[in-house]
């Protein structure tokens, strides 16, 4: 189990949100960062992944036949599985 310090929830009130992404149009279950990107899935069957500097949407993976369970991501590549036992 990891050790959370003992300053981590007073130093996490003082974080700003840089972005709002609202592209889901249901629950958001999976999501991945990089310095670059985040990516995003869940009930809608869809992966989001947007540019952070920008917030500008750079793909949209639909492919999944099912809810995205999980989102793994790099600056190259983005991997994601779901309840349909793919990836």
């Amino acid at each position: 189990m990891p050790v959370i310090p003992s300053d981590f929830f007073t130093r996490l009130k003082y974080l700003n949100i840089i972005q709002t992404l609202t592209e889901a149009s249901s629950s958001v279950d999976s999501v991945a960062l990089t310095d670059q990107y985040v990516a995003y899935g869940g009930s809608d069957n869809t992966v989001w992944v947007h540019d952070i500097s920008t917030g500008n949407i750079v793909q949209t993976l639909t492919e999944e036949s099912s809810l995205v369970d999980g989102v793994a991501l790099t600056d190259q590549y983005v991997a994601y599985g779901g309840s349909d036992n793919t990836v």
